[in-house]
């Protein structure tokens, strides 16, 4: 595991791939899932899952498509009503690159180019104001997809309030 801080409080971890479902604490369960459908040292696929597999985090979850690892830029597949709620913006059908000012920082394009080049897995974790209200403190998992099983094409992920 690699570990870095941001200026703004965020902690960005990277995994191997094959770090055990464990080690993802709240995560464990979608590590889990992610892993079922991985082919040896393949990666899956977007098509590997179904919309079932994802009931208990329906509105969690974001899926992009990337368009080029460097500099990085994808679009939103799926960007969850949670998530559009917790942002208070809708990114599906647009591109990261294209975010209103402060949804992403420089660190997340970088942590784009890294993760697809190495197949990686990030965790992210840091706080939001949850409703323009109070600041809680989120993390989210991002778990890479593949259409050939190595070239990552595509980026999982689901957010979740942050456990201790």
């Amino acid at each position: 595991m690699n570990q870095s801080l941001e200026p703004n409080h965020w902690t960005y971890e990277t995994f191997r791939k094959n770090t055990p479902a464990s080690e993802f604490r709240q995560f464990e369960s979608f590590k889990q899932l992610w892993d079922s459908k991985r082919k040896g040292d393949s990666l899956p696929a977007w098509r590997d899952f179904q919309i079932e597999d994802f009931a208990k985090w329906y509105g969690w979850m974001t899926v992009e498509d990337i368009i080029s690892i460097e500099p990085f830029d994808s679009v939103y597949r799926l960007w969850g009503s949670n998530v559009t709620t917790l942002y208070d913006t809708d990114l599906t059908g647009k591109k990261m690159s294209e975010a209103e000012e402060g949804v992403f920082s420089l660190e997340d394009f970088k942590l784009g180019t890294k993760m697809a080049r190495n197949q990686l897995i990030t965790l992210c974790t840091g706080p939001l104001k949850w409703r323009e209200v109070e600041e809680k403190v989120f993390s989210f998992i991002e778990v890479p997809l593949s259409d050939d099983g190595h070239t990552v094409d595509k980026i999982l992920a689901l957010t979740s309030e942050h456990a201790a």
